[in-house]
């Protein structure tokens, strides 16, 4: 890749130390256009030794399976290998943001709106990996915890009155951004103004209007889009302001304000709040469901109302897997099960919590491993995570 190259110049050249073991093999990786596919000769030798595979570059599966898929940022952070002083972060954190941008500047990216129904088919698309559907997300879990969930988790998403999904896409509907659109339960009651004649109760006009109010909640950016703070309320004030667009407003209330503050194009008020008796509505009860969503702003569903708070409700939106944190039990993260909560275990390489049928323990690594990630190794047979291969 001729960018790679001309920044580990531009690196030597400004007195970095280069690291020994330099990647090799550069491109974009295929399947995700905002990482960088490479390899290392050290790697190479490893993946011969423990599985007698000899890496080859153009083989499609050992690209996929064996070389590193790594952002922007850090690809070019491996380029170098020594401690970075105050000055030369300083200068290294510049360079770093100039390759990110002429790396992600090739993508056109546009926005588009989902109703609530749609909602739980977005935030189930499992990130960096093709989807049933055709799509891929770029929104990791690093990024949002929620992403690549059970499906079953959002339903109450589906049934929540006019909330939208706001997304960042390319032009084959892969994922790279999404923030909720939530909206007011007064939004369709009118509101009338009364005009009396001067010094008499006889009324002169009557208005009526439906005053609307709407929320943007936390705009999640793909992390390889970010680079800085600075490029990501870049790709931020994209979502916002086609937001604006859609409502026929100059601006609207958004978890977000404090990156967007420092962009131009972008009116918002840098303490953006909810909005005062602010309250949506589901078509239902809050018991309702057997799986709930961690939910960033409306933690709290009593009734059929959505409220900030959850401490005082019957559901409180604060966990990963799928539970009502104001009940008891968990749901396994693959699966979606519910079981009791001494029955569920911890795979750390993945950040999940499985049931005993999704996931086995690995004495080798000490471990417990998902299931869909389990590989055997070739010499001693020993249970490993495929990434540790």
């Amino acid at each position: 890749m001729k960018l790679a190259n001309d920044y580990k110049k531009i690196l030597k050249t400004l007195g970095f130390n280069l690291a020994k073991q330099q990647p090799k093999h550069i491109k974009r990786q295929e399947g995700n256009p905002l990482q960088i596919s490479s390899i290392t000769e050290e790697r190479k030798h490893k993946i011969l030794e423990n599985t007698g595979v000899i890496i080859s570059p153009r083989n499609k599966e050992h690209r996929q399976k064996y070389f590193a898929g790594l952002k922007p940022y850090k690809f070019l952070l491996s380029l170098i290998d020594e401690n970075l002083t105050s000055d030369k972060n300083i200068l290294f954190e510049g360079i770093a943001k100039s390759f990110v941008a002429e790396f992600t500047k090739s993508i056109d990216l546009i926005c588009n709106i989902y109703q609530a129904e749609q909602i739980p088919e977005i935030y189930g698309i499992v990130p960096n990996q093709l989807n049933d559907n055709g799509k891929r997300s770029y929104i990791t879990t690093g990024v949002s915890c929620m992403q690549g969930k059970v499906k079953r988790f959002f339903d109450v998403y589906k049934d929540t009155q006019d909330l939208q999904l706001i997304t960042l896409e390319d032009k084959d509907g892969n994922l790279y951004g999404r923030a909720l659109l939530w909206s007011d339960r007064h939004n369709h009651n009118p509101v009338s103004t009364i005009t009396y004649k001067d010094d008499t109760n006889e009324v002169e006009k009557i208005d009526t209007k439906i005053e609307k109010k709407f929320y943007l909640d936390r705009i999640y950016i793909a992390d390889a889009l970010c680079g800085t703070d600075k490029i990501k309320a870049v790709y931020q004030a994209k979502v916002f302001n086609f937001v604006c667009e859609v409502l026929g407003v100059d601006s609207v209330p958004c978890y977000s304000s404090k990156h967007l503050a420092n962009i131009k194009s972008v009116n918002v008020d840098k303490g953006s709040r909810v909005p005062t008796d602010f309250y949506p509505l589901i078509r239902g009860e809050a018991l309702d469901y057997d799986f709930y969503p961690y939910c960033d702003t409306f933690q709290g569903l009593d009734g059929a109302t959505w409220y900030e708070d959850g401490d005082e409700c019957e559901v409180k939106l604060t966990e990963t897997d799928g539970q009502n944190a104001n009940a008891t039990g968990c749901n396994c993260e693959d699966c979606g099960d519910r079981v009791h909560e001494d029955e569920i275990y911890f795979a750390e390489q993945d950040e999940q919590y499985l049931c005993e049928n999704c996931c086995t323990f690995s004495e080798y690594e000490d471990q417990y491993i998902n299931n869909n990630y389990i590989r055997e190794h070739r010499s001693t047979g020993d249970i490993m995570h495929e990434d540790n291969l």
